[in-house]
């Protein structure tokens, strides 16, 4: 048998989790029954499930910081747009420009329009979702960040 590589041969097992052993057997020019002898005693699947695990938490996690991040926003938004408002009414009235009988007109359609804003927002959360459902794909940055952490955790020395 020639020499192998065995921690180039965990690698490539680790980073491909969808190349089965027989495939990194016949990239590295061993056999299967040896392969996975070596695979079994160095526990490779296990640390290629606690790999993925961790990706997939990694992806989960940044998925929901984007939601998050989105409900911020509206928020900060929702509050210029009503600040603005009320205060532009103040002023109006202040300086004489608006007649306060018309205040509770202004006044209703801006809770309107706030009212709507809050509904809206969960409807438009859920219509995303339901999107990225049916698409079932994942950013190619975010993939990148998933194997970049992948790779991280797979060189670094254990403790």
């Amino acid at each position: 048998m020639k020499n192998v590589d065995w921690l180039k041969a965990e690698l490539d097992y680790l980073e491909n989790p969808q190349s089965s052993l027989e495939d990194i057997a016949l990239k590295h020019g061993v056999s299967p029954d040896w392969i996975k002898k070596k695979s079994m005693k160095e526990g490779w699947k296990k640390k290629r499930d606690k790999l993925l695990e961790q990706a997939k938490s990694k992806i989960e996690s940044v998925a929901e910081k984007s939601i998050s991040e989105q409900i911020k926003q509206h928020r900060k938004d929702a509050s210029y747009i009503t600040n603005t408002a009320l205060t532009e009414i103040k002023y109006k009235v202040e300086s004489g420009q608006m007649k306060k009988e018309n205040l509770t007109s202004l006044t209703r359609l801006l809770e309107i329009g706030m009212k709507e804003s809050r509904e809206l927002f969960p409807k438009n959360l859920i219509a995303r979702e339901e999107e990225t459902k049916k698409e079932r794909r994942v950013s190619p940055a975010l993939a990148k960040a998933a194997h970049e952490a992948l790779i991280k955790n797979i060189t670094k020395k254990p403790v």
